[in-house]
């Protein structure tokens, strides 16, 4: 091995220490988390204690809600939480709530995935709800087409946003949306007011800067949209313009314009949207992404490395072996010449017959005696 492939050495040195280093660092992490979560929560052990059988939240009589075509009345309430600070409760420890559906309340600590569930216990989704997400509830036996509403409502106008039926809704008004602290209950789906509504009540809290994925996903059959801007409620809505509304048109089935207002007008039932400028959000990685993406440009540069050295390993012997042979000694072919003149210098072969040795050796005497 010559002194340029050896110069690599240090270098595979350094990078085998990194990766013993991290690979170390990665486990330690993972073995903790491992051990405080099998203690507490980890999103899948035990978590069977929070759910309801089949029969408890699916419908067994479609006859109970019936759609009366009146106009809605919602009834949006709110409840102050200045004052509340919420505590986790492991898997072990019972979680009831006083009233259905719970606006505030203790939750388990590991938060569900933003998305659409078969069915998703308070427990988890008080959680979301704490880092300014807002649950779509509908009872089991709601008429499919509002479910369909709903969940359309859901997937376009906010990503973090959990769907689940919840048989605690009372069957006059079958479907509810609840952020912290807050509640709308509904006799149908009537979007603009669910907008409106969103506007002013989702992304509220003082966690909702908290873009962290949940890893809570048991019952799960959707994912919310990851495009969506984390930070902005309905971003596909805006006010039409008078040249495209109709003149004949009932204002009441627009979407109202949005205001610079914070504070809503008008009618309680009929809240104006408040308009959430964009705003710029860099999401950073955790600690244990970034050790991942530590470790694999390590493994990179070696395995580079290692091809490298490789490569000048078969080029220099590569060159070696052409080399060996080419020049022999010429007292193979001379040993009168060196015995006369002593010269230890090389002559290439070059593929000369015995024939011409003998008349080389002829001309070497004949040179001799012309200087004399």
């Amino acid at each position: 091995m010559d002194s340029r492939s050896l110069s690599f050495l240090p270098l595979l040195v350094l990078l085998t220490v990194s990766i013993l280093t991290c690979t170390r660092a990665e486990g330690d992490v993972d073995s903790v988390n491992v051990d405080l979560n099998q203690i507490c929560d980890n999103g899948e052990f035990g978590v069977e204690k929070d759910l309801r059988p089949d029969t408890n939240w699916k419908c067994h009589d479609s006859s109970l809600i019936k759609q009366s075509y009146m106009k809605p009345s919602p009834v949006p309430t709110c409840s102050d939480t200045t004052h509340y600070s919420p505590t986790f409760k492991c898997i072990d420890d019972p979680l009831i709530y006083s009233e259905h559906p719970p606006l505030v309340g203790d939750y388990r600590p590991v938060a569900p995935q933003y998305g659409e569930y078969k069915y998703l216990p308070p427990q988890r989704w008080l959680h979301a709800l704490r880092l300014g997400a807002v649950a779509f509830l509908y009872h089991p036996c709601t008429p499919q087409e509002q479910v369909t509403t709903l969940r359309d409502l859901a997937h376009s106008c906010l990503w973090k946003h959990v769907i689940t039926p919840y048989p605690h809704l009372s069957e006059d008004k079958p479907l509810a949306l609840v952020s912290w602290g807050c509640i709308y209950r509904m006799e149908w789906v009537e979007s603009h007011l669910v907008r409106a509504w969103l506007e002013q009540n989702a992304l509220k809290t003082d966690e909702s800067l908290d873009y962290s994925i949940g890893t809570y996903s048991k019952g799960l059959v959707l994912e919310s949209d990851h495009n969506l801007p984390p930070n902005i409620v309905c971003p596909d809505v805006r006010a039409p313009s008078p040249e495209t509304t109709p003149h004949n048109s009932d204002i009441s089935t627009q979407s109202p314009p949005c205001s610079n207002n914070s504070i809503p007008s008008g009618d309680v039932n009929k809240p104006t949207p408040v308009c959430n400028k964009p705003t710029t959000v860099i999401v950073l990685e955790s600690s244990r992404q970034r050790l991942t993406v530590l470790l694999a440009l390590v493994v990179v540069i070696l395995l580079l490395a290692m091809l490298l050295v490789i490569w000048r390993l078969w080029v220099s012997c590569s060159f070696k072996g052409k080399q060996k042979g080419k020049y022999k000694s010429v007292s193979k072919y001379f040993p009168v010449a060196l015995g006369k003149s002593g010269s230890g210098m090389a002559i290439p072969e070059m593929g000369m017959p015995k024939d011409g040795l003998a008349e080389r050796e002829k001309l070497l005497d004949e040179s001799d005696e012309d200087e004399l």
